[in-house]
C-alpha cells in the first residue's frame, strides 16, 4: 500500500475541491466534527473498488460499485445542507471551491492508495483532512 501525504505545498493544476465534515447522525451536523474528508470536483473517488463518491461542488452522489456510471444509491442536491453520504453516515460541506484539499483551517490531508497508480480510481479510503488543531501533533 502506498501512502501519499499532502501538505500545504500540494498543488493541483486546475482542480477544485470541497472539504466535508463527517457525522454519525443528521442531528449532529451542526456540531463540530472529529472527522473530515475531501472530494475533488467531478472526479469519481473509488474506495477499495467497492464504493464510489463524487461531487460537482453543489451536488453529491454515492455509488455502490467501482465507478460513477450507475444510478446513485445516495444523492444530495445541496452539499451545504446536512446529507446522508453513505448508509447512516451524514456530512455537510465546510469549505468549497478550493484549489487543493487543504486550506488555512484544514492544513493537512492524507490519501492512501491500493496500488502504484496514485489516482482517484485506486483509493484505500477517502482523502482524510485534518483541522488545524488535529494537525498540531
Amino acid at each position: 500500500m502506498l501512502a501519499l501525504i499532502i501538505a500545504l505545498t500540494f498543488s493541483v493544476a486546475s482542480a477544485e475541491w470541497a472539504i466535508f465534515a463527517q457525522h454519525g447522525a443528521a442531528s449532529q451536523c451542526t456540531a463540530n466534527s472529529p472527522s473530515y474528508f475531501a472530494l475533488e470536483y467531478n472526479e469519481c473517488h473509488v474506495i477499495l473498488g467497492l464504493e464510489a463518491r463524487m461531487t460537482d461542488g453543489t451536488t453529491y452522489n454515492y455509488y455502490d460499485g467501482s465507478d460513477c456510471e450507475e444510478e446513485a444509491a445516495y444523492s444530495a442536491e445541496d452539499i451545504n445542507d446536512c446529507f446522508e453520504f453513505e448508509e447512516s453516515q451524514y456530512a455537510v460541506a465546510v469549505a468549497t471551491g478550493l484549489s487543493r484539499p487543504v486550506n488555512q483551517n484544514f492544513p493537512f490531508a492524507t490519501i492512501d492508495y491500493l496500488g502504484l497508480g496514485c489516482d482517484s480510481s485506486d483509493m484505500l479510503a477517502d482523502v482524510r483532512v485534518y483541522d488545524a488543531d488535529s494537525a498540531e501533533v
